[in-house]
């Protein structure tokens, strides 16, 4: 990366991190362009030259959750597919619990995005090509090997599963249960594979 790539990066990383401030200062309907650049502390043009339009923003966030999720969860860590569902769990509810606008802002952000048809296939593109990496990185836990169609019903069930925890934990946060429910889904993909594989 040169020094000018860098330097777009931090200008994208600075908007991001005033973006998260805000949902988190003032909640999601704060959120908007002219407020971001105030809290970035940058130009209109330097705003709008990397994200055009405020959905541009809602995509680098969701690419940049998933970047990070991938480095903090890569399967390779874990021995097990128990001990990588206890620890997608664990860090699921600790990032609701310390930075819960990151979620917040996705959720707006799909609940939104649908009625601009090119922002919804850029979305759908990105969480294919994650879907697609997960479901080869999680399969390594499981022999004889798994076919495709259930690589990719695991790793839905999993995200389905994410996507409702954040919700639920947003609103019960009940920790324990989600421990629990958590085990549980582990236990039930893996009766599913070996069923499956029979």
């Amino acid at each position: 990366m040169n020094s000018r790539q860098q330097q777009a990066e931090q200008t994208k990383q600075r908007i991001l991190e005033a973006a998260y401030q805000i949902v988190r200062e003032e909640g999601i309907h704060a959120l908007s362009s002219p407020k971001i650049i105030e809290v970035a502390g940058i130009s209109k043009g330097g705003f709008f030259h990397h994200f055009p339009q405020i959905e541009d923003l809602y995509l680098y966030m969701l690419d940049h959750f998933i970047q990070q999720f991938d480095a903090d969860l890569a399967p390779q860590k874990f021995n097990d597919f128990r001990a990588f569902m206890r620890a997608t769990t664990e860090y699921t509810m600790q990032l609701l619990e310390q930075s819960p606008e990151m979620i917040t802002t996705l959720f707006y952000f799909f609940s939104q995005g649908h009625h601009k048809p090119a922002y919804q296939q850029q979305l759908k593109t990105l969480l294919e090509a994650a879907f697609a990496r997960w479901a080869a990185d999680i399969a390594r836990y499981f022999a004889p090997a798994l076919s495709a169609t259930q690589q990719s019903h695991i790793v839905r069930l999993l995200d389905m599963y994410f996507y409702g925890l954040s919700f639920h934990y947003l609103v019960l946060g009940d920790k324990p249960l989600y421990r629990t429910i958590s085990d549980e889904l582990a236990e039930m993909v893996l009766m599913y594979v070996e069923h499956g594989q029979r």
